[in-house]
């Protein structure tokens, strides 16, 4: 199982011309599943015909195509997850995009979309898509197991 995440930065600068170099992006990735951020209806309807299974979650700007089916499908403030099945496992993809202007605001994002995903039992949990921090961050500390946030930890077992 192929997928890819992309942040597609929809805004009016360059578009239409940058829907084709998009749509040719996604067709030469030729992904399962793909994870988008910065996603308006429009531009999903134009993308989500050659995936059978695919979700939007409007009000975050955030989508998943995928060539699989869909199953629990949760939209929240900050992302759309959804869960596949393949291959006799089955696959939590957390879809997201953090706020971007303060650090307090994704580390309570992130804390809240770990504590909603804890609650749905699959072989696999992954989180995709525009963190809007970097390595070194605590977002990124957090999920990595590195500390806590808000009295919380992200545990996964690998």
């Amino acid at each position: 199982m192929k997928i890819a995440s992309y942040n597609l930065w929809e805004s009016d600068a360059g578009m239409p011309e940058r829907l084709c170099q998009i749509t040719a992006e996604l067709a030469a990735v030729q992904a399962d599943i793909f994870c988008l951020q910065e996603v308006s209806r429009p531009i999903f309807e134009k993308l989500a015909p050659d995936y059978p299974a695919s979700h939007l979650n409007e009000s975050a700007g955030t989508a998943i195509l995928s060539r699989y089916p869909l199953s629990d499908i949760t939209d929240s403030e900050f992302a759309v997850s959804a869960a596949v099945s393949h291959g006799g496992s089955s696959l939590r993809i957390v879809c997201l995009h953090l706020p971007w202007k303060h650090a307090s605001e994704r580390e309570h994002a992130i804390v809240r979309l770990v504590r909603e995903n804890e609650t749905v039992s699959t072989d696999y949990t992954l989180f995709a898509g525009d963190f809007n921090c970097t390595e070194q961050s605590s977002v990124h500390r957090f999920l990595m197991g590195e500390q806590s946030l808000h009295n919380t930890d992200a545990f996964f077992f690998d």
